[in-house]
């Protein structure tokens, strides 16, 4: 049986080490912290872009100048020692060109050939030791409603002076934000409004005087929990629309005739 052994222990005599080394603590995480819809998207979810981090410890010192070999999503990843031969720090930033496979998948790891410095080489580790895992998520969200009305009473596709154009929007999944959405023709004093949850939004806005007649024309702004932006979206999803109507009508012919059978110009009682 080959044993390695380790020389010049405490009491100047020869101990021997075939104890392989090990990891205590092995964990994944993201520096995506783009999430305040949800909870549990900090550092759980990455999009391309973001840096992923392994933090390794391990059960004994490892040997100077080894670094054990960290791959994420199948790259190699840098490895530094943060604290003594013990505690190491493998990062990787996700792409959307080398990482597509990985889309909606947890980040694979691997950690392999380390050895302490008897020469004991540890197994090879490819789950983390706390469960955490990171989601990696490059697909842009989509919306899947799109309406617009106003609250002129029965007429919800016209809007005069002081009514309120109402944008519905829900999207295929939890955004992180409905921002600077245009409507008539500026963002200024367009309310975003959060619905029942993060994938339902609606924008507000009031006609005013200066507003733009005419269908009203809008843009919408959006992202993911990740933060995976989308096109701007600039029309409705099915028949939708408002048109924008504050001028004083005007009449520009009025006529008048009765049906006296001896001309339209005549009239009596019962005419």
């Amino acid at each position: 049986v080959q044993v390695t052994a380790l020389v010049n222990d405490a009491d100047g005599g020869v101990s021997f080490d075939k104890q392989a080394p090990s990891f205590t603590d092995v964990s994944i995480a993201s520096n995506n912290a783009v999430s305040t819809a949800t909870a549990d998207d900090n550092g759980t979810r990455a999009k391309s872009g973001d840096l992923i981090t392994v933090e390794l410890e391990s059960d004994e010192d490892l040997q100077t100048g080894l670094n054990p070999t960290v791959t994420i999503a199948g790259n190699t990843a840098s490895v530094e020692r943060t604290s003594g031969n013990t505690v190491f720090e493998a990062t990787y930033t996700m792409s959307s060109v080398s990482d597509a496979a990985h889309n909606g998948l947890a980040i694979p790891i691997n950690i392999s050939l380390y050895d302490d410095p008897a020469g004991n080489t540890g197994a090879t580790v490819t789950a983390t030791k706390d469960g955490s895992s990171v989601i990696f998520d490059m697909t842009a969200p989509t919306l899947g409603t799109v309406t617009i009305a106003s609250d002129n009473g029965s007429y919800a596709h016209w809007a005069t002076e002081g009514d309120v154009i109402t944008l519905t929007i829900v999207s295929d999944g939890d955004l992180e934000a409905v921002s600077n959405v245009s409507m008539l023709g500026s963002t200024s004093l367009v309310d975003e409004i959060l619905g029942v949850d993060a994938s339902h939004w609606s924008a507000t806005k009031t006609v005013t005087g200066g507003s733009t007649q005419g269908i009203t024309a809008f843009s919408i702004t959006f992202e993911d929990v990740v933060g995976n932006s989308a096109i701007d979206i600039t029309s409705v999803i099915g028949e939708s629309s408002v048109e924008v109507d504050y001028g004083t009508p005007t009449i520009t012919q009025a006529d008048i005739a009765s049906n006296n059978n001896n001309g339209f110009e005549l009239a009596v009682t019962g005419n």
